[in-house]
């Protein structure tokens, strides 16, 4: 199935974008704005988990700078799921 048809793998991770995101614009009203992803990964899952995960991310994401918020994520995935419709 393409990227635009529902299957439970996509489907399942699409819930998982959106407590993401629902998680990332509370914090963003509660602390006055956002953080880069690394800073993110480090206070959910610890120094060592979340550099790991993050490594990761910025290994299979080449187009993301190390600074990258979590709000330029969420539209660089929105803009990529669009052209890809």
């Amino acid at each position: 199935m393409g990227p635009c048809r529902g299957n439970p793998k996509s489907d399942y991770l699409n819930s998982i974008r959106l407590t993401w995101a629902v998680e990332m614009v509370d914090d963003i009203l509660d602390n006055g704005g956002d953080k880069d992803i690394r800073t993110a990964f480090l206070d959910v899952l610890g120094p060592q988990n979340g550099t790991q995960v993050f490594d990761a991310v910025m290994k299979n994401n080449p187009l993301f700078a190390p600074n990258i918020t979590r709000l330029q994520v969420l539209i660089f995935q929105s803009f990529h799921f669009a052209v890809q419709c």
